[in-house]
């Protein structure tokens, strides 16, 4: 065999080289462009639907009352989107602010409230929910006991956790309505988890103390 024989050889060895390497390059950008694809589609998959689907209808959401009775002065409440103060649980280092309603747009910014149960103060389940990936990310550390606090513009509300639990998604135990002062919080499950889910994380919480203002917004 002669010296050009060898070097075409060699190169129709190379050329097939760099296409087997060039090749393998392209099907590992498609692997990493599918699961990044998925990802980000399950993470605004779960921000829209995530802590709502325990609803069998969004038709069905009944508003509570905008008013609320403090110490015989009538008192009005924050309406969806709003503001209505802060949600701390010292145990896990927890303080966010508490916004009317649950819809993305409160809970992009923390806890949400959700409209169809009570306001804290009304003696009725209050219902919060929050992203497991934000708000709520440890609250699988909430342990029998500890305190979970609601301070509102107009009272501050201190609960005990009782129980928590996993639960499917389509639930309908959880947003249930109540004869006395209680909270429950969902969020989904498991913590951390980028994908969509169809579990959520119940936590149950029996009402302690109610701490009002001294000053209160009045219609």
């Amino acid at each position: 065999m002669t010296d050009k024989n060898r070097n075409s050889i060699s190169k129709k060895r190379g050329n097939t080289s760099n296409v087997g390497a060039s090749f393998i390059s392209l099907l590992l950008l498609l692997v990493v462009g599918v699961v990044l694809s998925f990802v980000f589609w399950s993470i605004a998959n779960e921000k829209v639907l995530a802590v709502n689907s325990l609803y069998s209808d969004p038709d069905d959401i009944k508003f509570a009352d905008e008013d609320i009775i403090i110490d015989s002065k009538k008192v009005k409440l924050p309406v969806k989107g709003e503001q209505l103060g802060t949600i701390k649980i010292p145990s896990i280092d927890l303080e966010s602010p508490l916004f009317v309603g649950d819809s993305d747009e409160e809970l992009a910014k923390g806890c949400g409230m959700d409209l169809s149960m009570k306001y804290p103060g009304q003696n009725g389940n209050v219902v919060l929910s929050g992203h497991t990936n934000l708000v709520f990310k440890n609250l699988g550390g909430v342990k029998d006991g500890d305190e979970v606090i609601l301070d509102t513009y107009y009272a501050t509300f201190t609960y005990k956790a009782n129980s928590h639990e996993i639960v499917s998604a389509k639930d309908t135990n959880v947003i249930v309505e109540k004869d006395k002062e209680f909270l429950t919080i969902y969020t989904c499950y498991p913590f951390n988890f980028l994908a969509s889910t169809d579990k959520r994380y119940v936590l149950r919480c029996d009402f302690v103390q109610k701490e009002d203002k001294k000053e209160l917004k009045t219609k």
